[in-house]
């Protein structure tokens, strides 16, 4: 965000916008657009209430340890931008609010077109147990996960428990950290 009022803006959009514990993804664009960390996004966003997931360009474990002065819930780590795969086992070291993102457009790869099972599979194997798509078409950020968020006691295996109750994925509106997307 350019200036403080902007940030004052785009925050009074999402509190209108959501309701309290909400979800809310937020893209840092300047990120991206700089191919660095921006660090007073993270000093300066704030929003009691709400569950802010931000997704930034993050390179090493450094803007990992930046992020977490932050008011994030959780951290998306996009798997493009990060400079060597041990960022994000390390990550899971300092921090469970990591969420491995693999950015994709009508369901490949955004950047190189191919299948994201390749990456998939590698973030699979460093042992976690969600990631994150986002969507660079529609704007959304689908968070998946192997594991449900409540504790039940059950003699159900994990296959029989989503047989039973569904598991589908969880698909939220990315809020643009410029304002320039509008929540409904």
């Amino acid at each position: 965000l350019s200036t403080h009022q902007n940030m004052k803006d785009v925050m009074t959009q999402i509190h209108g916008s959501t309701q309290r514990d909400d979800i809310v993804p937020i893209l840092d664009v300047d990120s991206f657009d700089r191919r660095f960390l921006n660090t007073d996004l993270i000093k300066e966003m704030r929003l009691r209430g709400r569950r802010l997931w931000l997704i930034s360009y993050i390179r090493s474990v450094d803007d990992i340890i930046d992020t977490m002065c932050g008011s994030f819930d959780r951290l998306c780590v996009p798997s493009h931008t990060i400079d060597d795969p041990d960022v994000l086992s390390e990550a899971q070291e300092l921090t469970e609010c990591v969420i491995p993102t693999v950015f994709v457009s009508k369901g490949k790869d955004a950047f190189t077109g191919k299948s994201i099972d390749p990456v998939i599979k590698s973030i699979e194997r460093l042992g976690y147990d969600g990631h994150a798509l986002f969507d660079v078409d529609d704007c959304t950020l689908t968070f998946t996960t192997d594991h449900f968020s409540y504790y039940t006691v059950t003699r159900l295996t994990p296959a029989q428990r989503c047989e039973k109750y569904g598991h589908e994925p969880k698909v939220y509106p990315v809020v643009i950290s410029d304002g320039s997307r509008r929540l409904e």
